[in-house]
């Protein structure tokens, strides 16, 4: 069983890569469609330098790929801010940039590796309620700080929804132990007040 977990969660992670790559790839080609169709060909070179662009491994490296795209949607937003919406509209650019920019908030860079934001919280959600149901005897400092990390993610990457369940579920176990769970409840509500759009009920 403790193999097919990893084999199960390394598979996950395979199959998160893959989409992102396949569909990061995509937005990419299509990136370059655009330049070609408005630049030509030594200004869109230099463009493509200028963002790093021209480097083989951004076909391979889910990393490279994401910081290239996060650098793509940057630099659409700055030439805006030089040349107005207006040109920007009428090349195609501003409705990719804002396809680019939504497909991006799906994911997030974490260390090595590229994740998938919605999927990461469930993760950590699952994991989180798994060690909130253990027995009082089995919580110990290596529990606290897993819950810990968890708290991190669903913070950062859960839903309004996932996030106030996880703090439902910390209270009401902090009423089985007070001593074990406060400094947890206490460390989610400061990882969400780190989160600019939540807003505590």
């Amino acid at each position: 069983m403790f193999l097919d977990y990893h084999r199960n969660k390394k598979s996950e992670t395979t199959m998160v890569m893959a989409v992102f790559l396949s569909q990061g790839t995509k937005a990419f080609n299509q990136y370059k469609k655009i330049l070609r169709k408005n630049l030509n060909q030594p200004e869109r070179m230099c463009k493509l330098r200028q963002l790093g662009l021209r480097n083989k491994a951004l076909y391979e490296d889910e990393t490279a790929l994401y910081q290239a795209l996060c650098r793509i949607v940057a630099d659409i937003k700055q030439e805006v801010k030089v040349h107005g919406q207006s040109y920007y509209s009428y090349s195609g650019m501003l409705a990719f940039s804002e396809y680019l920019q939504s497909f991006l908030e799906n994911f997030s860079q974490e260390g090595d590796r590229v994740v998938h934001r919605m999927q990461h919280a469930s993760k950590a959600m699952v994991n989180a309620i798994q060690m909130l149901c253990l027995p009082r005897k089995k919580l110990n400092d290596t529990v606290k700080r897993k819950l810990l990390v968890n708290n991190d993610v669903i913070a950062r990457f859960g839903s309004k929804e996932q996030q106030d369940m996880h703090r439902k579920n910390l209270k009401v176990s902090q009423e089985r132990h007070e001593s074990f769970f406060a400094e947890l409840v206490d460390h989610f509500d400061q990882q969400l007040k780190l989160v600019p759009e939540y807003e505590q009920t």
